[in-house]
């Protein structure tokens, strides 16, 4: 497996791959489909997109990755692993790949959000270093379900290996 930036052409597939990652998640929201991913070929055309990929083969999943360098911080905005890949390790890699990008850009903290009943995905999080600070509603709109906001601080952690 490798992970590299993903590019505007794969933005098809890139949202086919979300979408089956999801589904399970925004259906337990009340959702019936997620999306819509309209905000993805803009931030593909960024280089905010990495991809994990296996060499020769499909798209394994993917993270947007947004970086404030005034606050010196990154914010994980989407994790996405193809359900297929899920539990190989993969999400770990992308946030590790994501920590690696923050640390060289002098960030001091990540940051994400998911749904806060989603204990699997918490732990998940909290298995890569993040800490639940707070929960509260989804930052663009109150739709019901509580979110979980964790971060990790960099600032205070060797850096990996």
């Amino acid at each position: 497996m490798r992970i590299r930036q993903g590019q505007p052409a794969e933005g098809a597939a890139l949202e086919t791959l979300v979408a089956a990652a999801f589904l399970d998640y925004v259906r337990g929201i009340g959702r019936d489909w997620p999306g819509p991913y309209d905000w993805l070929a803009e931030r593909l055309a960024k280089g905010e997109v990495w991809v994990a990929e296996s060499i020769g083969g499909p798209l394994l999943g993917m993270a947007a990755l947004s970086q404030d360098t005034g606050a010196r911080t990154l914010t994980v905005d989407l994790l996405a692993v193809a359900p297929a890949a899920q539990g190989q390790g993969i999400g770990h890699a992308l946030l590790a790949h994501a920590e690696a990008l923050a640390r060289t850009a002098g960030a001091r903290a990540m940051h994400l959000h998911t749904v806060a009943k989603y204990d699997r995905l918490v732990r998940l999080y909290e298995g890569a270093g993040f800490r639940v600070t707070h929960t509260g509603p989804r930052p663009k709109g109150d739709d019901g379900h509580p979110r979980a906001f964790l971060r990790k601080r960099l600032d205070e952690q060797e850096t990996p290996a």
